[in-house]
């Protein structure tokens, strides 16, 4: 695979696009970190991340917006493109955090990537919802994105570069 995460590097104890501190302050900075519509019908948002050690998970999460709507799937994979965990497909429902059960997993240091689809435009996440912010975010982290047949997260990513606004999602950590 010709694409692979960039290499950076944060504390283990806090996993996603929310524990990126200069990240973090385009969201002080911003004000638009706000409930946002998936871009298109199954398609697959890749936002790559690094743990500096072996970690211990609980989970996969992501951060839905106002309105629940829809399936979901959300998976971890190498830097190879190849899926390591999977939620499997669930229904979105409330807001905040969905954390579906799932097995813990350990994953030893490296460059990954976190992936989550939603099955309908109708669904939200929490996101940016700034075209400047999201556009200079996602070519800022090499994010990438993947038109899918349905839901269901691939056992081995193909992944395009992205422009698209990043929702907020992670490992939680044991």
């Amino acid at each position: 695979m010709s694409y692979s995460p960039p290499d950076y590097h944060f504390d283990p104890k806090s996993i996603g696009i929310m524990s990126l501190n200069y990240l973090e302050m385009k969201i002080v900075y911003s004000g638009n970190h706000a409930s946002m519509a998936w871009p298109a019908n199954n398609l697959a948002i890749y936002f790559p991340i690094c743990l500096s050690e072996k970690a211990s998970f609980a989970g996969l999460w992501w951060a839905v917006g106002s309105t629940a709507s829809g399936n979901a799937c959300m998976g971890i994979y190498d830097e190879g493109g190849n899926r390591l965990q999977q939620t499997g497909i669930v229904a979105q429902s409330g807001t905040g955090l969905q954390l579906p059960a799932m097995t813990a997993f350990q994953l030893p240091r490296g460059r990954y990537w976190l992936g989550l689809v939603l099955s309908t435009t109708a669904g939200t996440v929490r996101g940016w919802s700034s075209p400047t912010i999201g556009t200079d975010t996602a070519k800022w982290f090499a994010m990438a994105e993947e038109t899918l047949g349905s839901t269901q997260i691939p056992a081995t990513m193909t992944p395009v570069a992205t422009s698209r606004n990043p929702p907020i999602m992670g490992l939680m950590r044991v």
